[in-house]
């Protein structure tokens, strides 16, 4: 609901430069997606991506891209199936039509620096970090583990499957390009990677 209301919100006060405007995104439901979901990339782009360091923050979307801008989908990588990815696969949509439903399109490490940077109170303060946590807003659940708690979220569209986690003070993002990978399970891989990872002297 996010990208939908917030640049809404946005556009409601702002009254656009040309207030007719709204008035037709109010009249025509079908352009209103389209015309909040454009708005709402925008907004992420000045205050998430640009304060995580992202190189080209300026471009970045979600649908695919390239340090020149929006890119063919069948340039951008694919999805597949099954993790075996002998079938041919499937091409990215154009999520940022539906307020980025879908989710971004970009590599591990960026959304790690923007994990990362979030973590740190650079892109929302760190006391608002840790209601975002405790209420789970951008997150699924929290995992007790043997180190403290461990919030996590995952989703999937297009044969893929992303898995983040906050471990506290390390941050993991995980991208798979088939959506029958077992990274998704809460448990069982990467909080057991993470903890055997430990060096206790």
């Amino acid at each position: 609901m996010l990208p939908i209301i917030l640049p809404y919100v946005s556009a409601k006060k702002e009254f656009f430069s040309d207030y007719n405007v709204l008035k037709l995104l109010e009249s025509n439901p079908d352009e209103i997606y389209n015309a909040l979901g454009s708005r709402y990339v925008g907004i992420a782009r000045v205050n998430v991506f640009k304060p995580a360091g992202l190189m080209y923050w300026n471009v970045a979307t979600f649908c695919p891209w390239n340090n020149n801008g929006i890119i063919n989908p069948e340039s951008g990588s694919k999805g597949y199936t099954t993790a075996n990815g002998n079938e041919p696969g499937t091409t990215n949509g154009d999520s940022r039509r539906n307020g980025g439903a879908g989710g971004l399109y970009i590599s591990t490490a960026e959304f790690g620096r923007i994990q990362n940077s979030a973590a740190q109170g650079l892109i929302v303060s760190s006391a608002g970090y840790q209601v975002m946590k405790s209420k789970l807003l951008g997150f699924d659940a929290v995992v007790s583990g043997k180190y403290g708690k461990y919030y996590w979220k995952n989703g999937g569209a297009n044969n893929r499957e992303t898995m983040i986690f906050d471990f506290g003070k390390t941050q993991v993002a995980v991208f798979a390009t088939s959506g029958t990978s077992e990274i998704g399970n809460k448990s069982s891989i990467l909080v057991g990677a993470y903890e055997s990872a430990w060096i206790v002297k």
